[in-house]
């Protein structure tokens, strides 16, 4: 369900999902920050056009600076990894590096063209992982925090969270929600906190749906102490011997 802004109508739902890409933070408290990432794209050059092609890989290659990825008669050059940065625009620092790691991979790729040259900004979490599930407010769910892999993943995020909306979701799936749910970074959770298991969310998720949303968090219990050591058990006193008699110790001297 969106808001458009181009018109003063608004449409409503009972459920909403923010994916919000980079700028995550800005709508829920959540650690998602954008991250640049800068690419290349190399074409043959025009006056040695044959001995170009020739040069171009045929195969994806990995370095530890970038990789190269034939496309066509092209070669990609990717991409940089900047925290930190959220502009949106190539710069001389990022196409410079990405062209000398290119080109230690590839060194044939020299004469080529700098044809063209973009950025964007990666959903990065703290944890290198997806965020998704449902929120704090009952039918406030997100879906985010991708990484390098959205393409990929955005898909299967999409499908898990309507199946989890209308209470057709698996074991198995549950699992991955609660893997990825978004106050792994605020609280300690055990097995007994999974909101996401296919047997009991169903029945709650009618109940929930129309929830007044909590007004304030409350902080997690203090975990118990797993181990309770027990104070060692006191140690019976022996008893002293009576103090011997004068008597008694006359006669032991006379023996």
């Amino acid at each position: 369900t969106t808001t458009t802004t181009t018109t003063p109508t608004v449409v409503r739902g009972r459920e909403y999902v923010v994916a919000a890409g980079a700028w995550l933070r800005s709508l829920l408290p959540i650690p998602v920050a954008p991250q640049k990432g800068q690419m290349l794209r190399l074409t043959p050059s025009a006056s040695s056009e044959t001995s170009s092609t020739s040069s171009q890989p045929s195969r994806v290659i990995y370095g530890s600076e970038c990789y190269v990825i034939p496309r066509g008669h092209d070669v990609i050059l990717g991409a940089t990894v900047e925290n930190g940065t959220a502009t949106a625009h190539s710069d001389a620092r990022g196409v410079h590096k990405l062209l000398s790691a290119g080109l230690e991979l590839c060194p044939g790729l020299g004469d080529w063209t700098l044809a063209d040259s973009w950025a964007g900004l990666r959903p990065t979490a703290i944890d290198g992982n997806p965020v998704l599930g449902r929120t704090r407010w009952t039918n406030l769910w997100v879906a985010g925090g991708y990484w390098r892999n959205g393409i990929l993943l955005a898909p299967r995020a999409a499908e898990l969270i309507a199946d989890a909306m209308d209470g057709s979701l698996t074991d198995r799936d549950a699992a991955y929600l609660e893997a990825f749910r978004w106050d792994r970074f605020f609280e300690a959770r055990t097995p007994h906190t999974s909101r996401f298991s296919s047997s009991s969310y169903a029945a709650t998720t009618t109940k929930q749906r129309d929830a007044p949303p909590p007004v304030s968090r409350a902080p997690p219990p203090e975990a118990p102490s797993i181990l309770e050591p027990s104070p060692p058990p006191e140690q019976p006193q022996r008893a002293s011997p009576p103090p011997a008699s004068s008597s008694s110790s006359s006669s032991n001297r006379r023996r």
